[in-house]
């Protein structure tokens, strides 16, 4: 009889379990799912198996998702360094062929910080405003999963005097614009700030942006009162007083910065009270009286006024006149609209009475409506985009309440101007210069604005214009319009260190023949100076010449800055 034997029947039914864990590259433990900014992650595989043990792990590593396990772990950490979102699944086999079901962990990893862009407040444009009021800020940023940002308004030692924070969920992904406020405290006190922008995104990126001293709180104000009247006298009920308040950035026009208006009661009397005061800024008064909604009175064009100055006027009465309605508008060549700048100067006073510059085309205006008296006399500049500026000679205005319409057909063609610069009938110079000047109504140029060089680059057929110093034959090219562009043009010759120059008016229309003028030069007097002027190709050229300078001074010696001046010129003998 055959003895018993005891035989053990190990039965492993249960799949293995597989633990995944992970460190970045500073050693600290990661958290599978979570955004972290990290060279790398180091991912390790712990597998359990009480029964026949485990045997092989295998994984596999993409960033959809998608991919089967392929690939076996040996042990040593799995490194993955690449930005965005990766997906690793993995399952490992028991030594009696059990099949863990796959499983999967998510990686995400951004090294990226958020970018972001302070458009308003910037500290060319300062914004100014009074404590206990809100101050706007528009930014941009980029971030595709922003985690809080923060808004600081910092005083000039950088501390937060304000900070308005937001978290998450009041945050959208990708590229945004945005406009938020920052309350002023009531006890901020006067003077420069600071906005500033930091931004987190869920991986603890930062980005930041900061515009020094672009905020002026200013807590003094001061009212602006007085009477009107109509031109005989009599007490004006219902005129529109309003205060156009202005800063002067660096390198550019005036910029508006707020604006108030009430109206005369019934004794025509009228007072803006609390008007923000800063130094630096300036004030324009505008006194109208309408009929309904049509102009019939306007007070006198004042300039814009120095803060002290129109502070310290006191009570002021405005004596109105008839006003006139200038609509202004301008077409293109196939009579669609076309936007514009436009500055409107009184001809005798000499400066602006109205105007409107941006670089942008997008905020230039199809139509301008302007409110001038209607007793003067009116020169009318528009700046198109794309085109030559265009100007009007406003004489014949009625002196009584009327409505002006004045289109401008900004359609332009080149003409050939050709002759000969010389002097005392010779030429041989070693450099010729043709400059163009616009000239404005009044006769006026802008020294600091010619026309530019070389503008044959222009035409349909492209051909440099020609200047021959040795001969002093010139053939340029110049614009043309419907109503005739009005020019200024300014030889200038050099020869032997000795400059010599000459001007001549010109006036080029559409549809007429080339022009042939000449130069007869003069010995400029002076001191030598350099006159910058762009070419058609973009190129600054530098014009050696000499200028006349003039020295102006208040009574008591002091240099004055910043004054309008213009000098009269007569040339008709040369």
């Amino acid at each position: 009889m055959e003895k018993t034997r005891n035989v053990t029947i190990k039965i492993d039914r249960t799949p293995p379990i597989t633990n995944a864990s992970a460190v970045d590259n500073s050693g600290a433990g990661y958290t599978f799912g979570t955004w972290v900014s990290a060279s790398y992650v180091n991912i390790s595989f712990n597998c359990n198996d009480s029964l026949s043990g485990c045997n092989t792990t295998l994984y596999c590593i993409d960033s959809n998702n998608s991919c089967t396990p392929n690939q076996t772990y040996n042990g040593t950490p799995i490194q993955i360094s690449d930005e965005g979102i990766s997906y690793i699944k993995y399952k490992t086999t028991d030594t009696a062929g059990n099949l863990e079901s796959v499983k999967n962990r998510t990686i995400m990893i951004d090294r990226t910080p958020p970018t972001i862009i302070i458009t308003s407040p910037v500290n060319t444009t300062l914004t100014y405003i009074q404590a206990g009021m809100n101050l706007t800020v528009a930014y941009n940023y980029t971030e595709l999963h922003p985690k809080n940002l923060s808004l600081y308004l910092l005083d000039q030692t950088n501390t937060p005097i304000k900070v308005v924070t937001f978290n998450e969920s009041n945050l959208s992904n990708g590229t945004q614009t945005r406009t938020d406020q920052i309350p002023i405290p009531n006890n901020a006190s006067s003077g420069y700030y600071h906005v500033k922008i930091v931004i987190y995104d869920s991986a603890g990126n930062e980005g930041s942006a900061i515009q020094y001293n672009s905020v002026i709180i200013t807590n003094e104000t001061f009212d602006f009162y007085g009477v009107t009247y109509y031109p005989n006298g009599t007490k004006m009920n219902g005129t529109n007083v309003t205060i156009e308040i202005y800063q002067l950035p660096p390198y550019q026009g005036p910029s508006l910065v707020d604006s108030l208006s009430c109206l005369s009661d019934e004794n025509g009397t009228f007072n803006l009270s609390n008007i923000m005061y800063h130094d630096t800024l300036l004030y324009k008064p505008i006194i109208r009286h309408f009929n309904g909604t049509a102009l019939d009175y306007i007070g006198p064009s004042l300039p814009m006024l120095l803060a002290r100055d129109f502070r310290n006027l006191g009570e002021v009465k405005f004596y109105l006149k008839p006003g006139a309605t200038l609509n202004i508008t301008a077409v293109n060549a196939t009579n669609s609209s076309k936007t514009f700048n436009y500055m409107i100067k009184d001809t005798k006073l000499g400066y602006p009475v109205a105007e409107y510059f941006t670089p942008n085309p997008e905020l230039a205006v199809s139509q301008a409506i302007v409110y001038v008296p209607a007793d003067r006399n009116y020169s009318i500049m528009i700046y198109p985009f794309d085109s030559f500026p265009m100007s009007y000679d406003l004489s014949s205005l009625s002196g009584k309440p009327e409505q002006r319409d004045i289109k401008f057909n900004c359609t332009q063609e080149w003409k050939w101007v050709s002759g000969y610069a010389k002097y005392n009938g010779s030429a041989n110079f070693t450099n010729l210069t043709i400059i163009a000047y616009l000239l404005e109504p009044g006769n006026m140029v802008s020294k600091e604005h010619p026309l530019p060089l070389n503008m044959g680059l222009w035409r349909e057929q492209p051909k440099n214009d020609t200047i021959d110093a040795t001969t002093g034959f010139f053939n340029i090219t110049l614009p043309a319009t419907p109503n005739g562009m009005k020019l200024l043009l300014f030889a200038n010759a050099e020869k032997n260190g000795t400059y010599y120059g000459g001007f001549k008016n010109i006036t080029l229309t559409i549809g007429g023949n080339d022009t042939t003028i000449n130069f007869t030069l003069h010995e400029l007097v002076g001191t030598n100076s350099i006159l910058k002027v762009e070419k058609a190709d973009g190129e600054i050229v530098n014009i050696s010449t000499k200028e006349f300078l003039f020295n102006l001074t208040n009574a008591n010696g002091t240099p004055v800055k910043n004054a309008h001046i213009e000098v009269k010129l007569d040339y008709t003998a040369l």
